[in-house]
C-alpha cells in the first residue's frame, strides 16, 4: 500500500494498493497499544508523525477510506489485526471505527483505484493482505 502524501484535500494521504515497488511512502510500521494495533507511516514528507485514520464520516464512495493524516490516536486509529495461515499467508485489517474489514478497491479506475476502505462485513479475496 502507498500512503498519498502529494495530495491536497479529502483524499491527502489516501492508502492505496498501486504500486510495484517499495519506496519511502510504502513503509508502515503497526504498533499495538494493548487492544488495538495502530498503523504509520515510517515516511511523510513533512516529518510529523501520523496515524492512519478511517474516514467513518465520508459519503457515498468515500466512505471508510483509509488515509495517512492523525496526529493523535482514538478509535478512528485503531485496527483488529488477524493472521491466517502458518506463515502467515494473509492478514486481515479490521478498523474499529466502523466494524468493517478493510477493503482494496480493484474495480475502480482512476484516482480511486485500489484506495483502501474498511467497508467490509467479511474476509474474501479483496481483503486479504500479505
Amino acid at each position: 500500500m502507498s500512503a498519498e502524501f502529494g495530495w491536497t484535500g479529502s483524499g491527502a494521504g489516501m492508502l492505496r494498493a498501486r504500486s510495484q515497488t517499495v519506496g519511502p511512502w510504502e513503509t508502515f510500521g503497526m504498533c499495538w497499544d494493548g487492544a488495538y494495533y495502530l498503523i504509520t507511516p515510517l515516511y511523510e514528507p513533512s516529518g510529523r508523525e501520523l496515524y492512519v485514520a478511517t474516514e467513518k464520516d465520508y459519503k457515498s464512495n468515500d466512505y471508510g477510506m483509509l488515509r495517512a493524516r492523525s496526529e493523535a490516536i482514538g478509535t478512528w486509529e485503531q485496527y483488529t489485526i488477524t493472521w491466517y495461515g502458518s506463515g502467515p499467508d494473509y492478514i486481515s485489517i479490521k478498523a474499529r471505527a466502523n466494524d468493517r474489514y478493510v477493503t482494496t478497491e480493484r474495480q475502480w479506475t482512476g484516482d480511486r483505484f485500489g484506495m483502501l476502505r474498511a467497508r467490509s462485513t467479511s474476509v474474501g479475496p479483496w481483503e486479504q493482505f500479505k
